[in-house]
């Protein structure tokens, strides 16, 4: 069947997958997808990117220096090793990869495996070791940057006001639906927000029905 067929091909910057109705690429430098297209539509507006580094808030006051110290909020991820092969109908591509600042000890080592199937489902999984030398991070993640139409989020957790593990009781458990706009609460200076705390389940959407 054409559905199941999957295509690989490997480029001096890239790994690309391909199959009906999707194209994927890889970066070797950054060891994330820079580029997906499904459907006719590119699901990315830039590169996706590790990130450890936050805007500090008043309760970093403390640890802000360490962790600009430590290069936290000008590290670079540099790809060791990416290899990438057919596993039954799956594509499966590993990446091992270090991220540091210039002239400071590593920050962590990443470990990521993407396997795609021939409908275009991504299986992204990541394995992380941080550098005990060096302060906490302030945190770890994946930027994964959306056209400015996916702008609806569905999720199953408290709301629909922002909530944390200390400053939750007032919120509801259940199914909420929100925009990007609604969901940002605009501080004078920098804190956390947005957050949904115990959220089991989000969906981002281009329709405000959660199509």
């Amino acid at each position: 069947r054409k559905d199941d067929v999957i295509a690989l091909e490997e480029t001096d910057t890239h790994w690309i997958v391909s199959g009906e109705g999707f194209r994927y690429r890889l970066s070797k430098t950054k060891g994330l997808p820079d580029g997906m297209t499904a459907a006719g539509a590119e699901l990315l507006a830039a590169p996706m990117e590790f990130n450890v580094w936050r805007a500090p808030t008043d309760n970093d006051r403390n640890i802000r220096h360490a962790w600009e110290m430590a290069g936290y909020d000008r590290a670079q991820v540099r790809v060791a090793e990416m290899k990438a092969k057919k596993t039954g109908k799956n594509v499966v591509i590993r990446v091992n990869a270090v991220m540091a600042a210039v002239y400071r000890q590593w920050i962590a080592r990443i470990g990521a495996e993407f396997s795609v199937d021939p409908s275009g489902g991504v299986d992204m999984r990541f394995s992380v070791e941080r550098n005990a030398d060096m302060p906490f991070l302030p945190r770890f993640g994946i930027r994964v940057f959306l056209p400015k139409l996916c702008q609806y989020a569905e999720y199953y957790g408290y709301g629909p006001a922002e909530s944390y593990c200390d400053k939750h009781y007032g919120a509801r458990r259940g199914l909420h639906r929100t925009t990007a706009a609604e969901n940002h609460e605009d501080y004078i200076k920098p804190q956390e927000n947005g957050s949904h705390y115990a959220c089991d389940y989000v969906k981002v959407t281009s329709e405000a029905g959660g199509g």
